[in-house]
């Protein structure tokens, strides 16, 4: 089982990390806007995608580990014409999370680029501006 996920990562390699790689560039360009209201509605457009791609990531396991079969699926496990649902659960799996991992960093390196005012900070800040 290891052997077939492993060649299967490496199968998926070359298609998966540029689709990666494209939606963290277009969910970072999507958010360095520079209207806050665009920002905002980028962000919870990207976290309603998130949802959606843990929602596959999650069908893509339950297909690999064969907890969802269907009637015409095929029980070995590499078919190079006609695939399995553990082939075609890996794919959902693979792809999904790439995409999900490039959107997360995006959102992540975002949130580090703009970080929210602490009550602590308004605090100080509202201090400052009494104290003068």
């Amino acid at each position: 089982m290891l052997k077939l996920f492993l060649v299967m990562a490496l199968m998926f390699l070359p298609l998966s990390v540029p689709c990666g790689i494209l939606c963290f560039a277009a969910a970072r360009w999507g958010l360095q806007r520079k209207s806050p209201r665009l920002r905002r509605v980028v962000r919870v457009c990207l976290l309603i995608g998130l949802a959606l791609l843990a929602a596959g990531m999650i069908y893509g396991l339950l297909r690999y580990c064969g907890v969802l079969v269907f009637p015409d699926d095929d029980f070995s496990s590499v078919h190079f014409f006609d695939s399995s649902g553990g082939d075609e659960g890996f794919q959902y799996l693979y792809m999904c999370g790439t995409v999900f991992l490039g959107i997360l960093a995006a959102l992540r390196q975002e949130r580090a680029a703009h970080p929210r005012r602490t009550a602590e900070g308004r605090r100080s800040t509202r201090v400052r501006l009494l104290s003068k």
